[in-house]
């Protein structure tokens, strides 16, 4: 599985690629209140130097805070953006876990992906399961 990470919630961008459960790549960089002019051209230099390209991510991962308001709105909306126009799941992750080492900042993306996973599989199987309880709404 290959998941992108996004960090924009400080005067930094964090950038990061995880194959599995190994970190590949992590850059860090500074945007000088930039990052919609940089935020873009820099997952696009990061994934070229990889070789990997947009499809063949399976998740995105964005640092939701705390920090900068705007900044984390940005790496959210871009995070959110890509998800759906790749149709790929995204979770969000507490921006504390930066300055933890990185293998507990893999796991607790991992695990809130596995989560997220989990529960659009249980959200689907009950739909499917109690279709007999949806209604279609009653004409006026």
């Amino acid at each position: 599985m290959s998941a992108l990470i996004i960090d924009t919630s400080t005067h930094l961008l964090h950038l990061g690629i995880c194959q599995g459960s190994q970190l590949t790549t992590w850059t860090t960089s500074a945007h000088a209140n930039q990052l919609s002019n940089f935020l873009l051209p820099s997952i696009n230099t990061l994934l070229q130097a990889q070789e990997i390209a947009l499809n063949d991510l399976d998740y995105i991962a964005v640092g939701t805070g705390p920090g900068s308001f705007t900044g984390t709105r940005v790496g959210v909306i871009v995070c959110m953006s890509l998800a759906f126009s790749l149709n790929i799941p995204h979770v969000g992750f507490s921006s504390l876990l930066i300055e933890e080492p990185r293998e507990l900042l893999i796991d607790s993306i991992q695990e809130k992906f596995n989560k997220k996973i989990y529960d659009l599989e249980i959200n689907y199987c009950s739909l499917t399961t109690n279709s007999s309880r949806i209604k279609a709404p009653e004409p006026n």
